[in-house]
Parts: C-alpha cells; sequence; structure tokens
C-alpha cells in the first residue's frame, strides 16, 4: 500500500520532471532514475537475472532513455509504460547474448547470521519456489504480477502501462493468480 501511495504520489510532478530532464536538467533525470529504478531492477530480477547483470541492465535502460528522452512524447501512458519497453527489449537483447554465449554463475545465497540459519534457508527456498513459479508464467501474466503486487500500482496505473482496459488487467491478474496457485500447489 505504501508503494502504491509513493508511485501516486510521484507521478503527479514525474510531468515536470520529464520536462525539466528533456531540457537537461541533471537533478530531474536523477530524480526520475531514482522513482523507476528499482522497479527495473525487480523487472530483471524476477526474471533470474543475477543481480549485478540486473544493475547492468537497470542502467542499459537508463543509457537508452537519455539517448531518446529528448523524442519522448506525452501520450497519457505514464513514463513507466515506455520503460518497461525499453526493460523487455533489454531483457530480450541479454538472453539473445547469453545463450550465443553461456557463463557459468554463482548462486547468491547470503545469510546475514541473524536468527534462525533454518528459518532463513525455508524463506529462501520458498522465495525460489515463488521465482520459478512466476518465470513459468507468459510474460504479460509476469509483469501483471510485477505491476500489481511487486510494485504495487493500481489498476489503473497497470492498465496504462499495459495499454489494456482495467477489466482487461482483471482477467489477466485472475489468470496468472490462478497459474501461479496451480503451479505452487503441485
Amino acid at each position: 500500500m505504501a508503494t502504491a501511495l509513493r508511485t501516486e504520489t510521484a507521478t503527479t510532478d514525474e510531468p515536470s520532471l520529464i520536462q525539466r530532464a528533456q531540457q537537461g536538467d541533471a537533478e530531474a533525470f536523477a530524480a526520475l532514475y531514482r522513482l523507476h529504478a528499482p522497479a527495473l531492477y525487480r523487472y530483471f530480477v524476477l526474471r533470474h537475472i543475477e543481480r549485478a547483470q540486473a544493475e547492468d541492465l537497470t542502467a542499459e535502460v537508463f543509457v537508452k532513455v537519455i539517448e531518446g528522452l529528448a523524442r519522448y512524447r506525452e501520450t497519457g501512458a505514464p513514463l513507466a509504460a515506455w520503460l518497461f519497453r525499453i526493460a523487455h527489449d533489454r531483457l530480450v537483447d541479454h538472453i539473445r547474448r547469453t545463450t550465443r554465449h553461456p557463463t557459468a554463475s554463482l548462486t547468491e545465497m547470503t545469510l546475514d547470521g541473524n536468527g534462525d540459519p533454518e528459518r532463513q534457508v525455508a524463506e529462501v527456498l520458498e522465495l525460489e519456489s515463488l521465482r520459478l513459479a512466476v518465470s513459468a508464467l507468459p510474460e504479460e501474466q509476469k509483469l501483471v504480477i510485477q505491476l500489481r503486487f511487486v510494485e504495487g500500482y493500481p489498476l489503473e496505473a497497470t492498465a496504462q502501462v499495459l495499454r489494456k482496459s482495467v477489466g482487461a488487467v482483471k482477467a489477466l491478474q485472475h489468470r496468472a493468480l490462478s497459474n501461479l496457485g496451480s503451479r505452487i500447489l503441485v
């Protein structure tokens, strides 16, 4: 809920930030980065991209934003819609690169040393189970789960990002949750 409130508050001055960034205001661009980078990073991580690579891909998105910001025009859709399209393109490029040149990776599992190690391992395994279930969903269903439940976007904003009606987003969300439920319970 706090994320949704933060998103709604942040987007009220977003058009002025975009305009200022288009005029070369580095502080406005930095504010846009701080506003959207965490969601884009999570977008990559939820698609099984390692943390360092997710950071690199997030940075690549903002390089593309810098390159295209002068041509960006307000269409009524939130800036996040444009950013997620760029992120999707970066993800596709990344997958193409890594399938041509696979690399070995280390699994990232860090225990913080506080609390019960068995509980921490159980939480990591549960999270990994959920991540695997989400990764098996079709791309649109993954995105609706991320926008609604990870980022806390309200239905209307999610509909704008996905370029769908609110009713279509509700149906997509229902299918995604049903698919998740059947995958996790199996």
